[in-house]
């Protein structure tokens, strides 16, 4: 019997080489340096790219998804009631 094919999930999805943090972030250069959000995560700038370059696209684009929710429900209902049914 054949072993059966094995797929390594982080190099399968890993992004192409080419892409800067901020393009898959989907921002401008300037919004990502002006933002700094490698101190926001208290991280060095080199580890907060390396981590990025590394996240699956789609995982990226959840969080992204999830940020413009959560924006879009304050600015309805305010922050406190947005909290409350979120």
């Amino acid at each position: 019997m054949l072993p059966e094919p094995r797929l390594d999930y982080v190099s399968f999805m890993k992004p192409p080489s080419h892409l800067k943090p901020w393009t898959r972030l989907g921002i401008s250069k300037e919004l990502y340096k002006s933002a700094r959000p490698w101190k926001k995560a208290k991280m060095s700038r080199e580890r907060y790219e390396k981590i990025i370059l590394n996240v699956p696209q789609e995982l990226i684009e959840d969080f992204r998804r999830e940020a413009e929710a959560t924006a879009m429900m304050e600015a309805v209902f305010g922050k406190e009631l947005a909290r409350e049914l979120d």
